[in-house]
């Protein structure tokens, strides 16, 4: 390479980096079905039980992840639960997942991004960046 010429890599802005993604709530295969999608574009994934220890451990964390997927099916929380989950999970984004027939405003409870299910588990990967 001659004096005074730098080379630059560039990350095109198309390819999404790999993430850390945590899964919460849904049924165990849409959640596996997922799982699988975002592995398979090489993201990092771990699923948690959900309920309120799900917020104490997720303020503990010293790394924090880089998105949660949160799907009301079959994780049904009281309303109080969610002011609580928002400031646990910090500035990680949150794409909260509706349950059909869940008619909570999760907007105004501070959640940017939220679908209504059920979501198909490509519509899931590519809200994520997969």
């Amino acid at each position: 390479m001659a004096l005074g010429v730098r080379a630059q890599i560039r990350t095109p802005i198309f390819v999404s980096m790999p993430k850390k993604i945590l899964l919460i709530g849904g049924s165990d295969s849409g959640r596996a079905a997922l799982k699988d999608a975002l592995d398979a574009a090489g993201h990092s994934v771990s699923a948690a039980v959900n309920g309120r220890f799900t917020n104490r451990w997720l303020a503990r964390r010293i790394k924090p992840f880089d998105l949660i997927i949160y799907d009301t099916s079959g994780a049904e929380q009281p309303d109080d639960f969610w002011p609580e989950f928002r400031e646990a999970a910090g500035a990680t984004p949150v794409i909260l997942v509706a349950a059909p027939g869940d008619a909570r405003d999760y907007a105004a409870l501070g959640f940017a991004t939220v679908l209504r299910g059920p979501c198909a588990p490509e519509t899931l990967a590519q809200a994520a960046g997969a």
